[in-house]
């Protein structure tokens, strides 16, 4: 007869990390850019889009960019995509806001048509 012993393998611990995609819905600055169609954008364009429609877009998109995925991970996510912005500044704006901010959110930006 044989003897042995039976082991389990040890499991492996892992980190949840969530990743996730957010349409910014023409998420636009109130600054003309000449290489920018975003006439439409500015405060004396069709939208009359001002600074406090601007930073009250911000707070919303803010408001809700910071509970995804928090109810999985109270980090919320790690990485996140996002269409539909003019600009660097704008992300820039987004995740310096009150709500994002802790996150310590690095940017990548890329310019398309």
């Amino acid at each position: 007869m044989l003897g042995g012993v039976f082991c389990q393998k040890p499991r492996k611990k892992y980190k949840v990390a969530c990743v996730g995609f957010y349409n910014l819905e023409n998420l636009f600055d109130t600054i003309d850019q000449p290489d920018v169609n975003d006439a439409d954008f500015l405060p004396t364009g069709s939208y009359h889009y001002t600074s406090e429609v601007y930073w009250d877009k911000l707070n919303h998109l803010s408001t809700v960019i910071s509970q995804i995925g928090t109810d999985i991970t109270p980090d919320g996510l790690a990485i996140m995509g996002t269409a539909e912005i003019e600009n660097q500044t704008c992300l820039e704006d987004l995740v310096k806001n009150d709500l994002l901010k802790s996150r310590n959110y690095k940017i990548i930006e890329y310019d398309s048509a």
